[in-house]
């Protein structure tokens, strides 16, 4: 196997390479999918329309300060 960083060829089966010590193997992604990739469609456009409904209504408040 070739390494790719330095070119050296390396017996099957090393997982570094002889010559640089870079790994031989793919190193898997530890990155999260993205929701887009396993969320259906039909709930997806459920829950962006029903976001103002999950937010709730917002009103002001008047704080009094009776300690004096």
């Amino acid at each position: 196997m070739r390494c790719p960083s330095c070119e050296f060829e390396n017996p099957a089966g090393m997982k570094f390479c002889g010559q640089c010590a870079t790994p031989l193997t793919e190193i898997p992604s530890m990155a999260a999918p993205s929701p887009q990739t396993y969320t259906p469609a039909h709930l997806a456009e459920n829950i962006l329309t029903s976001k103002t409904a999950l937010e709730g209504e917002r009103m002001m408040a008047a704080v009094h300060d009776d300690a004096e």
